[in-house]
């Protein structure tokens, strides 16, 4: 029997307070985010991967349609349009059947087996946005995975921003972040968020009121732009 403990979802402002990313790295994850790039997390067990997942989460925008799938429920409850798939095997299947519900981002935890990165691939090839996370300490091991799935001609892992986590003692951070060729966000844009992230610092201790008053700073960065 695998028992999770649930804790307080971490904001954005949270993880840079405690040292997890930089004010400035955070900002151009989340310019990359709202941009409609696909994001893949990686790491070892216990290094923050679905905390910074939760924390992008809180970022998007709230009109943005979300399907989560996982085998244990570690989404948050966002005032969003939303479906929860809780899942333990055949996330193809689910990915598939969700397709005609008009979705725009796919949330797929724990991406482990050669089923799950096959329903990223039909995530992606249906037009929608895909945030994961994944056991691997650098995209070369990630890519490794895929060859041994017979998958890596299958997943361009140029087109996504990869995040790599590390824990040393009991500090989780960011330790590398990689982001697509076309990504070029000007330092205005970085600014914004930055100023945005700066006036929530503090304020508002309750994710769902957080994820409201960022995403009302954060009106018009990266909102009508097309998945990439």
């Amino acid at each position: 029997m695998h028992v999770r403990l649930h804790k307080r979802p971490f904001t954005i402002n949270e993880l840079i307070n405690l040292g997890s990313i930089s004010i400035e790295e955070a900002s151009r994850l989340i310019i990359a985010l709202r941009d409609g790039f696909s994001i893949l997390i990686m790491g070892p067990p216990s290094s923050g991967k679905t905390t910074l997942l939760n924390a992008l989460d809180m970022a998007l925008p709230l009109n943005l349609r979300r399907i989560y799938i996982d085998e244990t429920d570690e989404s948050l409850e966002l005032p969003a349009p939303s479906v929860k798939v809780k899942s333990i095997i055949g996330k193809t299947e689910e990915v598939l059947k969700s397709l005609h519900r008009g979705y725009g981002v796919l949330i797929i935890g724990e991406l482990r087996e050669r089923d799950h990165f096959e329903a990223l691939i039909h995530g992606i090839n249906a037009g929608l946005q895909v945030l994961g996370t994944t056991h691997a300490d650098s995209d070369e091991a990630l890519m490794n995975r895929l060859r041994a799935f017979s998958l890596s001609e299958l997943i361009n892992l140029r087109r996504f921003v990869l995040v790599t986590m590390e824990k040393i003692s009991s500090t989780r951070r960011v330790r590398s972040i990689i982001y697509p060729q076309k990504f070029n966000p000007t330092q205005q844009e970085i600014n914004t968020v930055i100023n945005s992230l700066m006036r929530l610092n503090n304020v508002v201790d309750d994710y769902v009121r957080y994820s409201i008053q960022l995403n009302k700073l954060l009106s018009g960065v990266g909102e009508d732009d097309e998945h990439k």
